[in-house]
């Protein structure tokens, strides 16, 4: 069996209602999972030339939580990468069964 499976990674930039519209595209175009990412903020390297964009892309619970919920709700499955043993928790938490480690 092949799963296509959607990268939003951190895309999204943060936005919620732009990762809700992603994950409705997706779903659309015959995705069967989308996939953020999941990190802690906090452990965000200073130095990585991405730090900026990490920092305004994090996901909050809430917003994972919220994206799952759409990602359900438009036939697809939710899929997060953790970064950290804090973010794999969090999506524990969520019910998530399947991670991509990076």
């Amino acid at each position: 069996m092949t799963e296509l499976c959607a990268e939003l990674a951190s895309s999204h930039g943060g936005d919620i209602e732009l990762a809700e519209r992603m994950i409705v595209a997706c779903a659309a175009a015959g995705a069967d999972t989308v996939k953020v990412q999941s990190y802690s903020r906090e452990r965000i390297n200073p130095r990585d030339p991405q730090a900026d964009w990490l920092r305004k892309a994090w996901l909050s619970v809430e917003a994972l939580s919220e994206l799952q919920a759409i990602a359900k709700g438009n036939g697809v499955q939710f899929l997060a990468t953790p970064f950290d043993s804090a973010s794999l928790s969090i999506l524990r938490g969520l019910g998530l069964t399947r991670f991509k480690i990076a």
